[in-house]
Parts: structure tokens; sequence; C-alpha cells
């Protein structure tokens, strides 16, 4: 292995580009239209193929994926590209073509060579914000290792997501139970109602009784999912409330269920029809946007508002591009008068681009929603704790010093036995999930603003006794003992960054899905504030850090290997 002082960075970055403009160039080349028709043409090709994937990542076998080689990452990262060529203003169209695709295995192989020059330009990311540097290089192989000492904490916020799902699917077990029942009368009327339309695509009819089935599973999905619940039914956007758009929500999701069963069946009856051409269809605006209205009792203009937060357009392109991670939602506007719809998008993508479409359509009434829910989120939090044993303190908490407002406090808790007392702040940021751009921002903005509120807390609880204190806090001045308090930092979505150190030890730290966790699997930890602070220290991710394994990039023109934190260090 070569000596790494001997090769810069900019070289290197600059290696990385040649390849990238080349993928780049080639992408274009097979992007080429020479009408408005063949760009739509290209694009839904690339739509359904890779609609159709993501559908086989999702619910594909361990044979499927094998024989598919697939790739969850690549191919979102192959998505964002292949839509940063091809993505137009396909409204100057009246209509979309429908057609057959016939060369998916092409089509799969190209949107993995946009998805490898995502990633090569998610390695000069990693290396713009200093969270791998280069060492050395093989033949044809650059490497890396990463700089963090504790990499990987943001997946725990993953896997808290996933057991939430898991114990909300464990409490509806009774309700799935109670729905699967209808499940073979459901299938029998749906096989009478589907048939092939013009021979190779799909066509069905529905009833009141299958769409109240699937109505009822999406509500279940809809209940794990953790985006769900951002805000309070009642706030509006736009002069609609939020639970409008959820129950939109939950309806496309049901189509998305439905549509998926409907393809099962038609093309387990007709082998002569490829699932990949009935899987993605096109659908009339004006036709759901009148489902809309009629099975959410809107007016067609709410309606048609409601529709267009759940749809990509030319003119939100740039935003969703750069707010987003990844292009997965369920409807794109592919003419005037027709959208695209993904049953990937609608399943996985649904709330992520609602939220981001709600923040850029209505930025004052998000602005207004988002300071509202902080007092949710504390009496979400509190009734972990019994109030037989606490005192609760369900208000924000000016923190003055020399007549001027230092901080404040987002909620307080005493414990009546012991007189210890919580102080919390309380951070709902929004997710940044894998653009590392917005990781760096958020993270940096979470760490200055917290070690802030610590120190100052720190500062200002030195200065303090428990006549200021018992003032404050409307208690007499027995129960309080200034020895006795603790800064307690809760964060809705993130917590834990991966970096060097540890979190400032002069606070506790937790995920809010990890307290609800921890509650689930023994409510008696949160009886005792010393027992609780104990268990989070033993529940820290930083105690559950696998070793770090070497990751491995393949591509035709080189090969990238990122290597585990003070690889070769001597």
């Amino acid at each position: 292995m070569m000596n790494p002082s001997k090769y810069n960075q900019n070289n290197i970055n600059a290696d990385i580009d040649e390849i990238i403009a080349k993928k780049k160039t080639y992408i274009r080349k097979q992007c080429k239209a020479d009408s408005l028709v063949h760009k739509q043409f290209i694009f839904l090709d690339l739509f359904k193929v890779a609609n159709y994937y993501f559908y086989c990542i999702m619910f594909g076998s361990g044979a499927i994926h094998q024989e598919l080689k697939l790739d969850k990452l690549l191919y979102l990262h192959g998505v964002n590209v292949f839509f940063d060529h091809v993505f137009c203003d396909f409204a100057e169209a009246q209509y979309a073509p429908t057609f057959l695709t016939k060369n998916a295995g092409g089509i799969h192989s190209f949107i993995k060579i946009c998805g490898e020059t995502g990633e090569l330009e998610r390695v000069k990311d990693y290396c713009k914000y200093n969270l791998i540097e280069y060492i050395g290089q093989s033949e044809n192989c650059l490497q890396f290792r990463f700089t963090n000492k504790y990499i990987g904490l943001e997946n725990f916020e993953i896997l808290e997501g996933i057991a939430r799902a898991e114990r909300i699917l464990e409490r509806q077990k009774f309700e799935i139970d109670d729905i699967d029942q209808k499940k073979s009368d459901v299938i029998k009327q749906m096989k009478k109602y589907v048939y092939p339309w013009q021979q190779h695509f799909i066509g069905y009819d529905t009833n009141e009784i299958i769409d109240t089935y699937y109505f009822d599973i999406a509500k279940l999905y809809v209940e794990r999912t953790f985006y769900f619940d951002c805000f309070n039914g009642n706030a509006e956007f736009g002069g609609i409330p939020y639970k409008i758009y959820s129950q939109c929500a939950t309806l496309i999701i049901s189509f998305a269920l439905k549509h998926i069963e409907y393809s099962r069946l038609l093309t387990r009856k007709h082998s002569e029809i490829k699932f990949i051409n009935v899987l993605t269809i096109n659908r009339d605006i004006a036709e759901m946007v009148d489902i809309f209205s009629s099975v959410c009792e809107i007016s067609v203009n709410e309606a048609k508002q409601v529709f267009d937060c759940f749809t990509l357009t030319n003119e939100k392109y740039h935003y969703h591009r750069k707010n987003i991670d990844y292009l997965i939602m369920p409807y794109v506007a592919v003419s005037k008068t027709q959208v695209v719809f993904s049953v990937v998008g609608a399943l996985s993508g649904i709330y992520a681009f609602l939220l981001g479409e709600l923040s850029r359509k209505f930025p004052r009434d998000w602005s207004k929603n988002i300071s509202e829910r902080e007092s949710q989120f504390r009496k979400d939090i509190f009734k972990l704790f019994d109030d037989d044993l606490y005192i609760k303190i369900d208000r924000n908490l000016p923190i003055q010093s020399n007549s001027k407002t230092l901080t404040d406090i987002d909620g307080c808790i005493i414990e009546k036995e012991t007189n210890q007392i919580v102080f919390f702040q309380l951070k709902w940021q929004e997710q940044y999930g894998d653009n590392i751009g917005r990781r760096q921002s958020r993270m940096q903005n979470f760490l200055n603003e917290t070690y802030k509120w610590i120190d100052d807390m720190t500062d200002w609880l030195k200065k303090s006794d428990e006549m200021k204190l018992a003032s404050m806090l409307g208690l007499k001045e027995k129960q309080i003992d200034v020895d006795k308090v603790t800064l307690f930092v809760v964060g809705k979505h993130s917590v834990h960054f991966s970096g060097n150190d540890k979190q400032d030890d002069r606070a506790e730290w937790a995920l809010w899905l990890q307290l609800q966790r921890l509650y689930s699997e023994d409510s008696t930890a949160f009886r005792s504030l010393k027992t609780l602070f104990e268990k989070l220290k033993e529940d820290s991710p930083y105690n559950k850090l696998p070793k770090h394994k070497t990751q491995f990039m393949r591509m035709e023109e080189l090969s990238i290997e990122i290597y585990p934190y003070r690889y070769m260090e001597k």
C-alpha cells in the first residue's frame, strides 16, 4: 500500500470527478430524446423498472434478492440521478403513453450505473465533511478510512423505529386476525373483478367490501409509520386540517395494497402478462381528485390541494431534490391530465414527501404548527411518569439572569420521594435521513444548541439557591435541593451522532423512541429516576456499537474501500 502522505485529496477528487463525468456523459446519451413524447417513454420505462425492483426489495424472497443482486441504496441513488437527467415539465403533453416495457434487464443495469454515479458523489461528500480520509491506493482501487471513533450511532435510531413498528404490530394482532378472516372472501371477489386490458395491461373493478378491507389494513399500516403523527389532527395547512391529509395518505396506501393484489391475481391467471407492465400504472388526475373529494367529504378544490401535496411536479422538483433524500413519492406528474402511481412511493415514501410538501407549500402554517407540537411532545413524555410519584410542571420555564432571559426549560418533573428534579430540553428536529450535508448541518445545530443550554443551565444552577428554585417552580423551599437537579435532553428523531466524543456527561440523553421501548420492556424503571438514568446508561448506543467492517464499492472503472477508524495507524 502506498504512503498516504504523498497523495492530495484534491487529486483524488479529480479522479472521482473524471469517472463521474464519464458516467454522466453516458447517462445523457442514453436519455437523449428528440421529442417530449420520447422523453415520456424514457422516463416511464425507467420509473416502471425502478418501481418493480423496489417492490422486489420490499416483498421479494431471498431467492429473488440473490438472483437480481438487489442493492437498495445503490438503487435509491440511481433513481435520483435518472430523475435529474430525464424528469421535465411533462405537463406540456396532454396525455402520457401506456406501453410495454420489454428490456427490463437492460434498464435495470442502466439504473445501477446511475446509482454508481450517486455513490461516487456520496464518497466525495464523506470526504468533504471529514467523515472519511484518503489513506492510499492499490491497483485500480482507492482506499479510505473512517475518521470517527464512534461510527454508526445514527443506525440505532433506525433500529428503534423498527422496534416501535414491531411493538405496534404486536398490539394490532387481534385487529389483524379479525381482518384476515375476511381475506378469502375478498380475494374471491377480486378474482372476478380483475381482467386483462388491451391484452397486456390491467383493468379491474371494485366494491365497498374490497375497498373497506384494504382501507382497514392501510389504517393499521399507517399506525406503524413513525411520521404520521407529526402534527395534531386539527393543525391546518392551507386551511385544511392535517387529519384530512393523513386520511388521504391512508387512502393512497390502501390503493397500493389493493393494486398489488390485483396485479398478482391477474399475472397468476394470465402468465403471458408481465408483472412489470401492470404494477405501475397511469391515473387520471381528475378521477383521483373526485375520489379524494368523495371519500374525505371535502370540496373538489380542497381535494385538488390535498392530491397536489402527494404529487411531484416539475415546479417542485428542485426543492424536493434538495430537501428529501430519495425521490420516492406516490404520484409523479407525467402529463397535463395524468400522474404515474408508484406503489412503493405510497408504501415507503408517502409521509416524507407529504411533510416536505407541506413545508414548501405552506411555510407560515408549517412554522406555526411546529411551534405548537413541543407541548404535545412534552405531554407524551410526561405520560411515562406516574402522577402519584411525580410533580409535573407541564410548561415552558424561562431562565433569567440579571433581568435578562438566559435560556429556558421545556418542562420539569420532581420525584416526590427523593425531591430529585429533572429539567428537560426537548429537541424535535426534522429528520435528515441519508443526506450528508443536511446531517452535518442539523447535527451541528443540535449540538451547539444543546451544549449551550447545558453550559447556561450549569452556570445558572451554581448561582441559584433553594429559595430561587422554589419560587420559579411554585413549590415549597423544603422540597428543593439544588444538588439534586438533573439536566435531561430528549430528542424526538435524533440525539446521538457519529463522532470522536461521547455526549456531554453533565446531562442525561435519550431518544424518544428509546424511552418508549424501555417503558414497554419495564415500566417500573420509570418509577424511580435513579433507576431510569441507570437504565439509560446501560442502554446507551455507545455500549452497543458493533465492530466496524470494511465497506466495498465495486464498479467497472475502479473500486473503493473504506476501512474502520484508525486502520493502518501505528
